[in-house]
């Protein structure tokens, strides 16, 4: 006798199996640690009701009718799906292929994402670029970056597009071609992507400037715009070469008195995010943008002060 043949029966004569019976059946039931019998099995299994997220699955589904569980000899019946971060390699791949054949009985395309990062948990081909890009759970690998954005676009990614033409731009793994970063950042410009055409329009813009005014190197746009490109560099590159980059904006910014570079900057140095820690200089641009009014800045200030590291580095801050 088996669990479904269990399910599907109305009278036992054992009492157990009525129990396990009406569990199997009811979608109201719970369970904690109910022995199954003997009949059923002849190891000392339990059964108990668990919840999960399904996050805690591959591919964010069930595709096989087993998980690895988590059990403890200390408390049984207690039971908890294992994260699928640790699930074996081969238990990996067979629940992908499984998760293969219904989606092409389904009809639909699935994203797989390689083995080699399936711990992180991708969901797109876009994001796999990204982890490939930054080194996120996987050896940085440029390469493999464009390759996953290359397939991403053929599958109609305008968000795709718009990183590999950063690539281009940049010489990220690839020879550096503005035109060809033009190009790309039009195409996704018209599917939609909102920065894109602007990205296009600031290349185009400098290479005409650079054509007319050889060594010359204006300075185009407000600061609300050299600051607005400076987060864009920081949220989707990073690169070494980005980062410089978005610093020297926010600086060209600040020494303009643009309250929000002013602010970008304190932040920046007070992390520590891209590049040492600076408290003291984090302090000095945070009370100028506290100065300009910003009310971010304001808040910021008045909390660190509060603590004494916070008001030394505020009393001794680099003042420009």
């Amino acid at each position: 006798m088996n669990l479904p043949s269990v399910r599907r029966a109305e009278n036992f004569d054992v009492p157990s199996l009525a129990q396990i019976s009406e569990y199997l059946s009811s979608e109201v039931t719970r369970v904690f640690g109910l022995d199954v019998p003997a009949s059923l099995s002849r190891y000392p299994l339990k059964i108990s009701t668990t919840w999960f997220s399904c996050r805690e699955l591959h591919l964010g589904h069930l595709a096989l009718q087993t998980i690895p569980l988590l059990i403890s000899d200390d408390l049984p019946g207690l039971v908890r799906p294992l994260p699928h971060r640790f699930w074996p390699e081969a238990f990996l791949l067979e629940w992908q292929k499984s998760a293969q054949r219904t989606a092409a009985e389904r009809g639909v395309t699935l994203y797989l994402p390689p083995l080699e990062m399936a711990a992180e948990g991708p969901t797109s081909l876009v994001e796999e670029g990204y982890m490939y890009m930054h080194g996120k759970g996987v050896k940085k690998d440029l390469q493999k970056a464009r390759q996953s954005w290359e397939r991403a676009v053929d599958q109609g990614s305008a968000t795709a597009l718009y990183f590999l033409a950063h690539l281009y731009e940049e010489g990220l793994g690839v020879e550096k071609d503005w035109r060809r970063a033009v190009s790309n950042f039009e195409r996704a410009a018209q599917m939609g992507h909102k920065q894109s055409q602007q990205e296009a329009d600031r290349i185009k813009m400098r290479e005409q400037m650079a054509t007319a005014f050889p060594g010359l190197q204006p300075e185009l746009g407000s600061p609300d715009d050299w600051c607005n490109q400076a987060v864009e560099y920081l949220a989707n590159l990073g690169s070494k070469k980005r980062i410089g980059q978005a610093l020297e904006l926010l600086k060209r910014g600040a020494q303009r008195g643009h309250a929000t570079s002013l602010f970008n900057l304190a932040v920046i140095y007070h992390n520590g995010d891209y590049g040492p820690r600076n408290g003291r200089l984090s302090m000095g641009y945070l009370q100028r943008a506290a100065d300009k009014g910003q009310a971010s800045a304001k808040a910021m200030l008045l909390a660190r002060k509060r603590t004494l590291v916070g008001f030394f580095e505020w009393y001794f801050r680099v003042r420009r």
